[in-house]
């Protein structure tokens, strides 16, 4: 078995338990085993508590250890914490374990769809915590298929009905922990939070989905949810679960949005002091606030400009001078700041709803508007809800090095700007447009624009082209060629597609529209991206080969975010031979 490659500084703080509230360090804790599954180089160890986010845009955590893996898919991990939880990451996956500090627990980790193996010390507890999580989640997801029938009652039957699920939930559990005995406190306790949690997360939804369901106003003001919070906020372990925390993300969120909490098109952007100032006034353990302080600036540093969250973090100063989390965030405030500069230049290429959109703009070195270079216009990733153009900087800077003028192009998103997939796809197309109208002035060639994104800005590229495919009135928006990196491609089978289109998901799927004469296409795809499944992108393949369209496409053996170097460098590599074989990379 392999030993540990490497530990970041907080990771190394752990182990010399040099800050305050861990424990005094004692025996190392053991996490070893076997990934059967096409085991990636290395996992990754966190004992912090999970994110806020589902991982779309924050991959790395101060407290990660690496842990490299054998070929044949062994793992070993020692290490000092003072949590007893744990999370193994690896492609897209994340494992949660119990081992209890200074113990020795061993997992299998099988393919995806079989059970986990434990052996060792508190194998029992982890075979058990599984079986648990499994019941609920079983709870849930009978909820959210009956949610019309179930939310729709007034509220004293609502309020009968979650009393008496999770009376019948809390006996069932009792009944598998007494099979267990005996049980190590810190599970008894987790087991209690995620219960409580779940059906307190029912609580805070009904009021929204009442008025959504039967078109009237429910009373809910601010007592009503703080009264839903009050007895689960004072202690730190609950961190451990992150129903937990969608459960103090979704209060803050409620609780901050004051009478637009339920305004579906809402605008976050508009409320980014007020949820500083419901964290602030939060009844909590000081520990969970000061996660949640962390977690808004994570999330402020992901959504948003820092002209944006700029104030907040002047009010956060002014509240909290010594605040141990006031110089990172003034520090990555200050970066932020710095990272708009390395554009040569940003301009508004458009203005509609009320919003200006920016084109961040990479020149190639002493480039000239006589010169008539190929373009790159980038679209960033984020769901159709977040990011921000910096975040397509680094495609941009490499192909504006090899010759291209490359352009990253805002657009609006949902999170910010109460946006669906129709203005999303309306500004990229626009984007194609304005490029083509300012190309003698940026010096490029206006009929050499390739069109490329990740994730959400690749299915709007390749829309800005299939979907206007066969109409003469939108050629100036139609791209001469596409890069499609980690893309969605059929829309139509998500109901949150439906809840982004108005019910019209699959006018904006590229499988459904896809037709023969599309332009010359690059894709990339991870074999275990579970944002955008295999399947959907072979069908998708499938289709296009049966149109005999100019197609290539390269599948890898990493997830959806491509977080493997290698993976990232062939990405790279490729896209260079594709271009300079359809000419749109100059020699």
């Amino acid at each position: 078995m392999t030993r540990l490659l490497r530990l970041t500084a907080a990771a190394a703080c752990l182990i010399l338990a040099a800050t305050a509230g861990y424990a005094e360090p004692g025996d190392p804790t053991v996490i070893s085993g076997r990934i059967d599954e096409a085991p990636p180089r290395a996992l990754t160890l966190n004992s912090s508590p999970p994110p806020i986010s589902d991982g779309w845009s924050v991959s790395e955590h101060e407290d990660d250890v690496e842990i490299a893996i054998t070929p044949s898919g062994e793992f070993r991990a020692e290490f000092v914490s003072s949590s007893s939880f744990h999370r193994l990451s690896f492609a897209d996956r994340s494992i949660e374990v119990f081992a209890s500090p200074g113990s020795n627990l061993q997992v299998q980790i099988p393919k995806t769809d079989e059970a986990l193996i434990f052996e060792g010390e508190h194998a029992a507890e982890n075979r058990l915590l599984l079986e648990i999580l499994t019941v609920l989640s079983t709870s849930e997801k009978a909820v959210s298929e009956n949610y019309r029938t179930f939310f729709a009652a007034d509220f004293d039957d609502f309020s009968r009905s979650v009393e008496q699920q999770q009376a019948n939930l809390e006996a069932e559990v009792a009944g598998l922990i007494q099979q267990a005995q005996p049980l190590h406190e810190d599970v008894q306790a987790r087991v209690e939070v995620e219960i409580q949690a779940a059906f307190n997360t029912l609580r805070l939804y009904y009021p929204g989905l009442q008025q959504e369901l039967k078109g009237r106003a429910v009373e809910a003001n601010d007592d009503y949810f703080v009264a839903i919070g009050n007895g689960q906020l004072n202690d730190p372990k609950a961190l451990w679960s992150s129903r937990f925390i969608r459960f103090i993300d979704k209060l803050v969120e409620f609780e901050s949005a004051g009478d637009a909490r339920f305004d579906h098109k809402d605008k976050p952007r508009e409320k980014l002091m007020s949820r500083y100032r419901t964290i602030h006034s939060l009844n909590a353990a000081s520990p969970i606030k000061d996660y949640l302080y962390g977690q808004m600036f994570n999330t402020f540093e992901v959504n948003y400009g820092p002209a944006d969250w700029g104030p907040v973090l002047d009010q956060f100063e002014q509240d909290y001078p010594a605040h141990p989390l006031l110089a990172k965030v003034k520090a990555t405030h200050r970066a932020e700041v710095a990272v708009r500069e390395r554009a040569d230049r940003i301009e508004v290429f458009r203005q509609v709803a009320g919003v200006d959109l920016e084109a961040h703009i990479f020149l190639p070195d002493g480039h000239k508007p006589a010169e008539q270079r190929p373009a790159l216009l980038t679209f960033h990733g984020g769901g159709w809800a977040i990011g921000t153009p910096e975040w397509s900087y680094a495609s941009a800077e490499k192909l504006a090095a090899r010759g291209m003028v490359a352009i990253s192009f805002e657009y609006r998103i949902a999170d910010v700007h109460g946006s669906n997939l129709f203005d999303c796809i309306d500004d990229v197309k626009a984007a194609i447009r304005w490029t083509r109208e300012q190309a003698g002035r940026l010096g490029i060639d206006a009929n050499r624009i390739v069109a490329g994104g990740f994730s959400a800005g690749a299915h709007l590229a390749g829309a800005s082209a299939i979907l206007s495919a066969g109409d003469p009135a939108q050629a100036q928006a139609r791209p001469n060629a596409l890069i499609l990196h980690s893309s969605t491609y059929n829309t139509g089978k998500s109901s949150f597609f439906e809840a982004m289109t108005d019910g019209q998901a699959k006018k904006v799927s590229l499988f459904h529209n896809v037709k023969a004469g599309l332009v010359p296409t690059i894709a990339f795809h991870g074999k275990y991206d579970y944002l955008a499944p295999e399947d959907e992108f072979v069908e998708f393949v499938d289709k296009m080969n049966a149109l005999d369209n100019p197609f290539e496409y390269h599948l890898f053996e990493v997830g959806h975010f491509f977080r493997n170097d290698e993976a990232r460098q062939q990405v790279d590599e490729l896209t260079v031979r594709f271009l300079t074989e359809h000419g749109l990379l100059d020699s």
